[in-house]
């Protein structure tokens, strides 16, 4: 069995493997979408018209799930949701009291 030998490459150590081929010093940048927040928008959007106290909460979640992962649409995300939320509740007072 070969010892590994330490090497550095613009102060960096990189242990070079036997076998290893090409070795790369760049971290793989994450990929990070914003698909949580899409979905809160959309939910958000959705409960001004139908189901907010159903529909709304939801959003509210998907958005709280979108920050901590730190999606850029996350804040915009919570706003829709909490405002859908309290604007179809409105709504769903005023069209229901005006039905009685």
């Amino acid at each position: 069995m070969q010892e590994f030998e330490p090497q550095t490459l613009d102060n960096l150590t990189v242990l070079i493997q036997p076998l290893a081929g090409i070795v790369s010093t760049n971290p793989v940048p994450s990929q990070s979408g914003n698909t949580f927040s899409i979905i809160a928008i959309v939910l958000g959007g959705i409960s001004f018209l139908f189901l907010p106290i159903i529909l709304g909460p939801i959003g509210i979640v998907m958005s709280v799930v979108g920050k901590t992962k730190q999606e850029k649409l996350s804040t915009v995300a919570l706003i829709v949701s909490i405002v859908g939320t309290v604007v179809g509740m409105i709504i769903g007072a005023v069209v229901g009291a005006a039905t009685l």
